[in-house]
């Protein structure tokens, strides 16, 4: 007997997982979920993984990163940006980055990456700086 499955492409993973040419078959929706029938009925009884069993191949576990190595895309500019000697206005950044809340973004950032940021009035304008 062949096992069902809940959807069509549930149904080709398993016949493809097989060995089976998905392409010579036939699916069929049945009251059970979905099998298939083709040109070779006994390769349709091979033993076929269990759907509901996780699989054996798990996504390989990255290695941690090393604190403020993950510089990327706006928010790597937004700490570049705090890291200069002057360092910088919440309008520079927004005009430099397009985003709107800069200040949370940089403070997130800065917290995920293990860096400090520190705001000091200056001439009567907030400036941020990241000091390592």
């Amino acid at each position: 007997m062949t096992k069902c499955y809940s959807t069509r492409s549930n149904a080709r993973r398993a016949a493809a997982s097989a060995g089976l040419d998905v392409s010579t078959l036939t699916f069929i929706k049945t009251k059970e979920g979905w099998t298939w029938e083709g040109p070779s009925p006994e390769a349709a009884e091979i033993e076929l993984p269990d759907p509901a069993e996780p699989a054996e191949a798990a996504a390989p576990v990255k290695a941690p990163k090393a604190p403020g190595t993950s510089r990327t895309g706006r928010t790597a500019r937004l700490i570049e940006l705090a890291s200069r000697p002057e360092g910088a206005s919440v309008e520079e950044m927004r005009a430099d980055t397009g985003l709107k809340d800069v200040s949370t973004q940089l403070r997130d950032a800065c917290k995920r990456l293990g860096l400090t940021c520190e705001v000091r009035k200056i001439e009567g304008v907030s400036r941020y700086f990241v000091v390592n």
